[in-house]
């Protein structure tokens, strides 16, 4: 070929390549210009709608926005988008419009919708009642039930129960409760942790999940078959359909065990089922162990639960296993306790009172010395190498810390037959030295000794009834006391407060004072008619609170600021022996009512109580106790030590002594330097007259003493005695007798100087009155008759029928 030719050919082919080129150039310029559909995570347009709405409901109202709602797309486009925008504009909010990012038909990215969506807020929310949360959904409606235990109202069937109290089809379950929910795509989510919309406490849509894994530790598994598992969890009973179960996990399944659950994406991915169990008696529960008889100490698992199996089924807390028995079974994992399961109810025939010191000087003993009037044994050491000691009548026995009696941490008095009495030599009671029945354990724990009395609790009774209402009252008044005696007792023993130590009460004046007064034949012999009794409001029994002596009326547990402020059967009435009165804190008045020109709501009045408390009532129960009237005078009033006295009622609860600040208003603040008393008054009253808030005016703050306890104590200076209507004196040396009571101050110039207080009664008022129980059983009162009028509406039953 020669040179021209291979020329032409040469030139031919580069004229080709560039027309391909060319060519190429087009398709991609073609291509440059058209706008493809945007990766990531799109937004339902329901979500869109439902979020908006919610937010701004006047959309709803527009033409072009119901018009919207008609159309059919899973996703919202860009078409819709700018259409929302148009619609949902605002004076100060211009929307990104994300120009060239979209085709009217390619679906918009839920990262750019919440863009859009936070503009929206801030034009439309301006309160931030959307808000953003994380949740974990338990499930729903289809899923979860709600215990009977814990739907509420006894009165009310189970079925009208389970109508009113399960889960409705627009509720979640979430770990913090239940809520309303407006999208119910939310529950396809259960056991993921997600973010949520929320507005007003409302689950409205989510976010975004932010975790598909979710771990329960130490579940109760109900059932087990091959429908599904059902099992309790944070206070409801759950159910896992077979579709959210592995074949594994269903085929480990057990019935009626605790359990560990791991969850992914819904589905149970792994059950770990614990078998190994014992049951002993719980002799303490403590923060972070138990100490079961024979055994020592267990410590708790982090994830520590504890189930009440019998009944209905429910959750409770460490400190409601009982104390003192075996009705427990406790599941052991890796050498610690990981699950409580209370297994049976029984009549508890022992109580455990832990003994205070020689005259109550403290929780601990320096040493023990002990003897019995009959033959008794010691024994000591653990379980497998225990020792006993037997000892004759009288024989002493000194125990003290560093004694090789510890070496097991307890030890054990026992009486070798039942009527036993075991003599505490070393300690000093009203009564001499003390003489218990039943069983002394001692503790040593962190170096100090503690000393725990387990006996029967009608025997408990035979010390404290004497030592709380004298022997020679009339037999039903001490009948009524054995059966408040018995109540209060019970309910300590059902929920120990003293689970630490493992007793259920101490022997002093914070529960009831035990055998400081020696046992009588008289008191003994109410015990034991009532054996049995005690005192119920409905399925509960009652809080049988006493106190010596009334003015004529009673209050209610208002005064305490506890929570318990609305107790049903404790009233403010008149106590009186005018047939039928019930003249209640809401001012409620009976038949009689007309007969008196005083109602309990009436006495908060403050020149009303004046009148009243300066008056006697001609049928008051009470009317010729020494307490029912009485007289406290201060000539010299000391500002130094009523500072004093507000300074540690500060120090106990500072929620309880407020000091007005420069807007008039009262608050928490520290107590000193008040200066000089010019004034003290009664701000405000309780039902039946008791005094609830009183301020104190001083030359540098005015402080306000809130409840009938700290009033009593701040007033009382010590040294000053209390003259009752029948003209005795008694020393007052901690509280003024109550707070039902008139102040008035003595002046020089602007200054306080003195006070004189015109009161009634003795106690707090709450429950029922000693003396007024007294009187009523002199006229022929039953002692049921008196527990149901000072605890109005209750009723009485024996727990070992």
């Amino acid at each position: 070929m020669n040179r021209k030719k291979r020329m032409q050919r040469k030139l031919l082919l580069i004229f080709c390549g560039i027309i391909f080129l060319a060519f190429l150039a087009v398709i991609n310029i073609g291509k440059l210009g058209k706008i493809t559909q945007k990766e990531g995570e799109y937004i339902s347009l329901s979500k869109v709608f439902l979020l908006l709405e919610t937010v701004e409901p006047a959309l709803r109202e527009k033409e072009e926005y119901k018009l919207l709602q008609d159309t059919q797309t899973e996703f919202m486009t860009y078409e819709q988008y700018l259409q929302i925008c148009a619609m949902a504009e605002g004076e100060n909010i211009e929307y990104p419009l994300f120009k060239r990012q979209y085709n009217k038909e390619n679906f918009v990215t839920k990262k750019d919708f919440e863009e859009m969506f936070s503009l929206f807020l801030e034009e439309y929310d301006t309160e931030k009642k959307m808000q953003l949360k994380e949740v974990t959904i338990l499930g729903g409606a289809e899923n979860i039930v709600i215990p009977i235990a814990q739907q509420g109202n006894d009165a009310q069937s189970e079925t009208e129960l389970a109508e009113e109290k399960a889960i409705k089809d627009n509720q979640a379950v979430t770990t913090e409760g239940i809520y309303e929910i407006a999208d119910k795509e939310i529950l396809k989510y259960r056991f993921c942790t997600m973010e949520v919309y929320t507005y007003e406490d409302r689950l409205i849509t989510e976010k975004k999940v932010s975790d598909g894994s979710y771990n329960m530790d130490n579940v109760w598994v109900i059932e087990a078959d091959e429908e599904g598992i059902s099992f309790f969890y944070n206070g409801y009973e759950m159910i896992l359909k077979e579709q959210e179960i592995t074949k594994t996990c269903k085929e480990n399944a057990k019935r009626e065990q605790v359990a560990d659950f791991a969850f992914e994406q819904g589905v149970l991915e792994k059950a770990v089922f614990k078998t190994d169990k014992i049951n002993r008696k719980v002799l303490s529960v403590k923060e972070n162990s138990i100490t079961l008889e024979g055994d020592g100490t267990f410590e708790l698992t982090e994830d520590f639960k504890a189930y009440r199996l019998y009944g209905s089924l429910e959750e409770i807390e460490k400190n409601d296993l009982i104390i003192g028995y075996d009705f427990t079974d406790f599941v052991i994992e890796n050498g610690k306790i990981c699950a409580g399961l209370v297994i049976k109810e029984e009549a508890m025939p022992n109580i455990r009172v832990l003994i205070k010191a020689s005259d109550y000087s403290g929780m601990y003993h320096e040493k023990i010395e002990l003897t019995c009037d009959t033959d008794f044994t010691v024994a000591y050491g653990i379980t497998e190498q225990t020792q006993t000691e037997k000892h004759k009548a009288g024989d002493r026995v000194i125990i003290e810390k560093k004694s090789d009696y510890f070496a097991g941490g307890r030890v054990y008095v026992k009486p070798d037959v039942l009527s036993g009495k075991i003599k505490m030599i070393h300690m000093n009671r009203a009564q001499g030295t003390p003489e218990y029945r039943g069983t002394m354990e001692l503790c040593l724990e962190d170096g100090n000794i503690f000393v725990i009395n387990e006996v029967l609790l009608e025997e408990y009774l035979y010390s404290v009834v004497p030592s709380e209402m004298p022997a020679s009252y009339p037999e039903e008044a001490l009948k009524a006391q054995a059966v408040c005696a018995r109540t209060y007792a019970y309910a300590k023993m059902l929920k120990s407060p003293l689970a630490w130590y493992g007793a259920h009460v101490d022997d002093s004046t914070s529960y009831q004072v035990y055998n400081n007064i020696s046992e009588k034949a008289e008191t003994t012999k109410a015990a034991k008619e009532t054996a049995g009794i005690l005192l119920s409001y409905g399925e509960e029994l009652v809080g049988a609170y006493y106190y010596s002596t009334s003015c004529g009326f009673g209050t209610t547990a208002q005064i305490w600021k506890s929570g318990s402020a609305d107790i049903p059967y404790l009233l403010s009435k008149q106590i009186t022996d005018a047939k039928e009165t019930e003249t209640e804190g809401e001012g409620g008045e009976g038949d009689a009512a007309a007969e008196s020109s005083y109602t309990a709501e009436s006495l908060t009045d403050e020149q009303t109580f004046q009148q009243f408390i300066q008056e006697t009532g001609d049928t008051d129960f009470e009317k010729e106790e020494g307490w029912y009237r009485w007289t406290y005078t201060v000539n010299e009033a000391d500002s130094k030590k009523i500072e004093e006295m507000l300074q540690k009622r500060y120090a106990v609860n500072e929620k309880l002594i407020l000091t007005q600040n420069k807007e008039g208003e009262y608050e928490s603040r520290k107590i000193e330097n008040i200066g000089k008393i010019k004034d003290i008054y009664v701000e405000k009253r309780n039902a039946g007259g008791v005094i609830d808030e009183l301020v104190i005016v001083a030359k540098n703050a005015q402080i306000k003493v809130i409840t009938e306890h700290n009033i009593r104590y701040v007033l009382n200076n010590g040294t000053a005695k209390v003259l009752r209507q029948d003209g005795s004196e008694i020393a007052s040396p901690n509280l003024l007798p109550s707070a039902f009571f008139m102040i008035s101050t003595d002046k020089e110039g602007e200054d306080m100087v003195g006070y004189t207080i015109v009161g009634g009664g003795f106690g707090h008022g709450v429950g029922m009155s000693q003396n007024g129980a007294k009187s009523m059983a002199a006229k022929g009162w039953k002692y049921q008759d008196i527990l149901t009028f000072f605890y109005e509406g209750s009723s009485l039953y024996s727990i070992y029928e």
